[in-house]
């Protein structure tokens, strides 16, 4: 019997579409496995298809799969308000982290919320006007209802402690988790293969969205391609 069990927050994460923060959570879960102390479990709760589409990483904690498998976001925030507050008391989770930057409703303490960046607060003109209202209150909630707010660099730490006010003791930086170099588990395809032998790449992995300013990319790539003609950016 374990002395502290964590529960993982992650019935947003719908695999393929949610970014750098489902790369955040898989290493975030990589980091609790590695150096959490033996007297520590992790159970994460999470869609079907994120279990699935992450069996390297939830195969090393307890897992419970939400009904219906679905992770609509209207879904999910019904869900969490009813489902996973009764997990949480039969599975008796001593903490949940709340990693998809919202707090549920009437949330159990002691809880930790992660908040990756106030993107729809600083250019809410980046985002749907639906999910821009609806944020426009959950974010600043979450952060006043949590125990402990994370963030994954200082300078997100110091937006949330001076733009909502919060004690700085309750905001904290975690970094992305870089694990150990493992084998890999996929053989490079011909494609890729082919494209390294061309020449120097210049990687971009993020999703086309507008915050992520492709445009200045674009621009960047065309002065470089004038004395490195070699380089590919992907």
């Amino acid at each position: 019997m374990s002395d502290l069990t964590i529960g993982l927050n992650l019935l947003w994460l719908r695999p393929g579409i949610v970014g750098g923060t489902e790369t955040y959570a898989t290493r975030l879960i990589d980091a609790l496995v590695d150096h959490a102390s033996d007297a520590v479990d992790v159970h994460a709760f999470a869609s079907s298809e994120a279990i699935d589409a992450h069996r390297i990483h939830m195969g090393r904690i307890a897992r419970t799969a939400a009904p219906g498998g679905s992770t609509a976001p209207l879904r999910r925030l019904v869900v969490e308000r009813t489902w996973l507050r009764r997990e949480q008391h039969r599975q008796q989770i001593d903490l949940m982290h709340h990693l998809g930057g919202t707090l549920p409703a009437g949330s159990l303490h002691p809880n930790v919320v992660t908040i990756h960046d106030l993107q729809p607060l600083d250019a809410p003109e980046n985002f749907p006007l639906a999910k821009r209202r609806w944020l426009s209150s959950a974010i600043p909630n979450a952060v006043h209802a949590a125990d402990v707010v994370t963030a994954p660099s200082d300078w997100v730490c110091a937006s949330i402690i001076e733009r909502f006010g919060v004690a700085p003791e309750r905001v904290r930086t975690v970094s992305a988790y870089a694990p150990p170099p493992r084998a890999a588990a996929v053989t490079p395809s011909e494609q890729v293969i082919g494209l390294l032998r061309r020449g120097p790449v210049f990687l971009y992995p993020a999703m086309t969205i507008t915050h992520k300013n492709h445009l200045m990319l674009f621009r960047a790539a065309s002065v470089a391609f004038q004395s490195r003609p070699e380089l590919q950016l992907v």
